[in-house]
């Protein structure tokens, strides 16, 4: 999308999307909201063609045909050096394979290399847009996940999250289809192969609150879904950068960080022991943490995941159901 001409729609997502990309656009343009308004109130004939155009293509364009449009385009542009283009046009796919029946369609469009070297491509924008395509692409279709694994997608995420020099906007973005894919079996699988613990604590580490939050869902939604998951995620490294984290304020960060932890340690004495040697420091923070989300109107349930760590000690008190075996991964 050009930040300087915002696009036409084509349907109501379309719409939306251009409604707020106008608003943005003068809000960016520090253009005066009420000369806006104005103007826009003196111009009737062209918000009503616009709408004309977005209900005339709704009826006379299947969504099969806009997506098979977007695919000729996507394919007619694909050595175009217009990368905002390429962005609007990887930005309109991944609204239609939203749909499981448009994404087989895609996928079987031949534009999956594209997508593989538009992935290792040098503009941010591009490779924040194929995050996005992919994410779309994934959700709940294991059509989509098993291409994400054979052409070597979710490698080539992984790769460039990893690279100490991956701006923060393209890691926080790159999570997105990482926390979809992890989730199958074959994903997860891949995923831990691939050092994939010593990736989640680098982005605990990373001083980024939406990587910071993403990765601790990761953490509490994989061990929820499959509680023989734990074990792979006992690892005094791993609990060493959650702890930092667990600042005195509370927030939806927090609270992901206490329910991650909390699934790492229950029942474990292995993450009890890792526990220990900060103990003092976590329990000071959690009291804070608990405080300030009752302070602030929290809901109870958000309350209790700090509490739930406290109940971990004192340690002689604690008397876990099943041990792991403590070693240092």
């Amino acid at each position: 999308m050009s930040e300087n001409n915002p696009r036409n729609p084509q349907n109501f997502k379309q719409l939306l999307k251009h409604c707020n990309a106008v608003q943005e656009h003068l809000e960016n343009n520090m253009v005066d909201m009420e000369e806006a308004k104005k103007e826009m109130s003196t111009n009737p004939q062209e918000r009503q063609q616009i709408l004309q155009e977005v209900m005339k293509g709704m009826a006379a364009n299947h969504p099969l045909e806009l997506l098979q449009h977007n695919i000729n385009l996507l394919k007619a542009k694909h050595n175009s050096s217009n990368l905002d283009d390429l962005v609007e046009i990887l930005e309109d796919i991944a609204d239609f394979v939203e749909d499981i029946d448009l994404a087989k369609a895609f996928l079987n469009s031949g534009c999956s290399l594209m997508i593989t070297e538009y992935l290792k491509h040098g503009s941010e924008d591009i490779k924040i847009a194929c995050f996005q395509l992919i994410s779309s692409l994934v959700q709940n279709n294991t059509d989509g996940e098993k291409v994400a694994l054979e052409e070597k997608w979710f490698q080539t995420i992984l790769e460039i999250i990893n690279d100490s020099s991956c701006p923060n906007t393209v890691l926080s973005s790159a999570l997105s289809p990482v926390s979809t894919l992890i989730r199958t079996k074959d994903g997860y699988q891949f995923f831990m192969k691939n050092n994939g613990l010593q990736s989640l604590i680098s982005w605990l580490s990373s001083g980024i609150d939406r990587c910071i939050a993403k990765s601790a869902f990761i953490i509490y939604n994989l061990i929820e879904e499959d509680w023989n998951r734990q074990s792979d995620f006992v690892s005094k490294k791993l609990i060493k950068a959650i702890i930092p984290q667990l600042k005195p304020s509370h927030n939806q960060t927090t609270e992901m960080l206490a329910r991650s932890l909390y699934c790492i340690c229950k029942n474990s004495l292995a993450s009890s022991q890792y526990l220990k040697a900060s103990w003092s420091e976590l329990n000071t923070n959690l009291d804070s943490l608990t405080n300030d989300a009752k302070k602030n109107g929290a809901i109870e349930e958000d309350i209790q995941w700090y509490l739930r760590i406290q109940e971990f000690f004192p340690l002689s008190d604690y008397t876990p159901k099943k041990q792991l075996s403590i070693e240092t991964k």
